[in-house]
């Protein structure tokens, strides 16, 4: 595993994401991920059939909170439900260079649900942190 061989590398590159992490609510997030009907955005996996394997014991997991735009914010309106093999392969690239036609789970209708969520529709489900 990368991870055990190289644990420097993944100190740094952990360092370095410390500013990468989501500050949406638990609804948000529940509600991000219906709106995706429990799938992968990318390709759509269905979150039960979503499992990753560590210290060699395989289980059921959660879907990665996937910043649409490495450089973008860190709400709601940046995050997107992936699953870890392809939140894994999107990885450094800008999702227009890597969610294309040549891309083997590539679907516009999916393209399209991704689109409007960030443009749109993400603003039903933002929580008014301030009434909570």
């Amino acid at each position: 595993m990368y991870d055990i061989s190289h644990p420097e590398k993944i100190k740094q590159y952990s360092k370095n994401r410390k500013h990468k992490k989501h500050n949406i609510s638990k609804n948000e997030w529940i509600n991000c991920k219906k709106y995706f009907n429990n799938e992968c955005a990318y390709c759509g996996l269905s979150i039960e059939d979503h499992y990753f394997t560590r210290l060699g014991i395989t289980k059921n997991g959660d879907f990665h909170k996937e910043h649409y735009n490495d450089d973008g914010s860190n709400t709601l309106d940046n995050c997107i439900p992936s699953c870890g093999s392809y939140n894994s392969r999107k990885w450094k690239f800008s999702f227009e260079e890597w969610y294309i036609e040549s891309n083997p789970v590539f679907s516009e209708r999916r393209l399209n649900k991704i689109i409007k969520w960030l443009n749109e529709d993400y603003k039903l489900y933002i929580i008014n942190k301030n009434t909570n």
